[in-house]
């Protein structure tokens, strides 16, 4: 009995929150249809952005379109620029290194045994830069280690040719007089190092050893005028309008100035004008009579 009481109310209950709820509906409708359409919400006004605020997103946006467009690098490594400094900086680094027995080093050595694999591409270009005869000292830039354990000499000794040609013909007169006269040339006792001899110190005997002056023809001031000016420079005619460029890759010379550097250079230039005189030094020919299966009178035989 008391089971169907509660059913009772409970139905009751339900059908009077239904009725509310019908009730409410009626009188929101009711409401909305005397107060008539909802009015359109008015447009925001654009917030007007100050010039710093324009500068910032633009430098945002370069920043994100650089980034997105830039070029996709391996294992995130960034090339840093590298800043000139002066000498002295890198000849600090070679004195204090002197001596890698300090304790202060131990942790260097593990790159200067990594460094030792380009050993020989740094001899190869500290021999390429190496100072011509007739210049006494030359200033080029070099790529160092922060640790002193390898140097580059970073450049590429490019030359005029006919220029280079004419600057060692001169050298073969004044050699013969400097061997002549023993002022730059001395006899070596060999082997020039024992054994047992430790390595020179660089700062000790070379750093601060005066350069012996250069070799140099007297040069005619009425006859070689053309060339007189810049024949021994380092990087002649550089900025003038007779080459393109410190790289030398073209080069316009007067006809006064190749006059006068055929002169100077007469001495290594041959007389002969007759191509079939080096017959026997022809790669071509070789070639040809390789091909033809025959052997040149005299040269090689190629009959495998």
């Amino acid at each position: 009995m008391a089971q169907q009481q509660a059913h009772a109310q409970l139905a009751a209950a339900q059908a009077h929150a239904q009725a509310a709820a019908h009730a409410q509906a009626a009188h929101h409708a009711h409401m909305q249809a005397i107060a008539g359409p909802p009015l359109p919400q008015m447009p925001k006004q654009p917030e007007v952005l100050s010039e710093d605020k324009l500068q910032e997103k633009a430098q945002k946006w370069q920043q994100l379109q650089s980034k997105r467009f830039a070029e996709k690098r391996k294992f995130g490594f960034v090339d840093a620029q590298k800043e000139d400094m002066p000498p002295e900086h890198i000849r600090k680094i070679i004195r204090d290194h002197g001596d890698m027995s300090s304790r202060k080093y131990r942790h260097d050595k593990r790159v200067y045994l990594g460094a030792l694999k380009y050993m020989p591409h740094a001899v190869m270009k500290l021999l390429e830069n190496m100072p011509m005869p007739w210049e006494q000292i030359r200033d080029v830039k070099v790529l160092y280690h922060i640790t002193g354990a390898i140097t580059f000499v970073n450049e590429i000794p490019w030359v005029i040719e006919p220029v280079y040609i004419a600057q060692w013909g001169t050298m073969w007169i004044m050699m013969r007089r400097e061997k002549r006269d023993r002022r730059h040339f001395k006899r070596m006792r060999f082997p020039p190092f024992d054994d047992e001899e430790p390595p020179l110190d660089y700062a000790d005997n070379v750093l601060d050893v005066e350069p012996l002056e250069a070799i140099q023809i007297e040069l005619d001031s009425e006859e070689d005028e053309s060339v007189a000016s810049w024949f021994y420079e380092h990087k002649p005619l550089v900025g003038t309008k007779h080459v393109n460029g410190s790289t030398y890759r073209r080069w316009n010379l007067t006809l006064p100035q190749m006059a006068t550097l055929y002169r100077l250079a007469n001495q290594l230039l041959t007389d002969l004008v007759d191509q079939n005189f080096f017959y026997l030094f022809d790669p071509k020919s070789f070639f040809t009579a390789k091909a033809l299966n025959m052997a040149i009178p005299g040269g090689p035989n190629l009959n495998h």
